[in-house]
């Protein structure tokens, strides 16, 4: 497989070894990203088609409101991708500029598109909250889900029937499968022991933050965490 071409490779990995899964136009801009806690989850480089860009994965909401304001002066560099359904805020360069620009001109570029971004917390992708953590330890019960819907068999196709309205169909078929019946909820009675017990149990310890109590998904995002405590007292220090 070439260099940079995967589907989906964790953020931790890739912030370990950019040179293997990022192209070298875009490692400022994504270091530059990182730095702030704005992990990314995809890049489109010059010669894949398309605009040069970097989608983060999720933004605080102090750095999407400043997206938003971003994308209404400058919609040319910022607009939001609908990528697999989801609604994500994207940074870039649209194709006819790229392709007159050179290497160190987009470096220069995106070193500007990612300045007013602001220094952010570790958000909810990379964390478990004492209640999901424990969910994962049997403490739960069983609750129907308002969503669910009984699909029926899969929808045939019937001779005449317009194509694309048949896809369409049938996509949402599939979007509904994947609905579960049931959901699990937090229930504190099926709890035998206390909540650091259970992070023992685990080995959790090196991932658990005392004073949010949130369990993240590696000691590296923690340390990402207290990175934006101590920028928070930086600040303090400075007004």
């Amino acid at each position: 497989m070439p260099k940079y071409n995967y589907s989906y490779i964790d953020m931790e990995t890739v912030m370990a070894n950019p040179d293997e899964y990022i192209n070298p136009v875009l490692h400022d801009a994504c270091k530059n990203l990182w730095a702030k806690n704005i992990f990314t989850f995809m890049c489109n480089i010059p010669g894949d088609g398309g605009p040069t860009y970097i989608t983060p994965s999720k933004v605080s909401a102090e750095n999407e409101k400043i997206f938003k304001s971003l994308m209404e002066s400058n919609p040319q560099n910022y607009w939001i991708d609908g990528y697999r359904g989801k609604t994500s805020y994207t940074l870039g360069i649209q194709k006819a500029n790229a392709d007159k620009m050179t290497d160190e001109e987009i470096v220069a570029k995106f070193r500007d598109l990612t300045a007013p971004l602001q220094m952010q917390d570790v958000q909810k992708t990379y964390y478990q909250t004492p209640e999901e953590f424990l969910i994962g330890c049997g403490c739960y019960r069983e609750i129907q889900n308002p969503d669910y819907v009984d699909v029926g068999p899969m929808p045939k196709y019937k001779k005449g029937t317009d194509k694309d309205d048949y896809f369409k169909m049938m996509n949402e078929w599939c979007d509904k499968t994947t609905i579960p019946q049931t959901l699990k909820e937090f229930d504190k009675s099926k709890m035998t022991k206390s909540l650091d017990e259970y992070i023992k149990e685990k080995n959790a310890q090196s991932r658990f933050d005392p004073k949010t109590k949130n369990i993240y998904q590696s000691e590296f995002f923690l340390k990402c965490h207290r990175d934006y405590e101590k920028y928070l007292e930086t600040q303090k220090e400075i007004d």
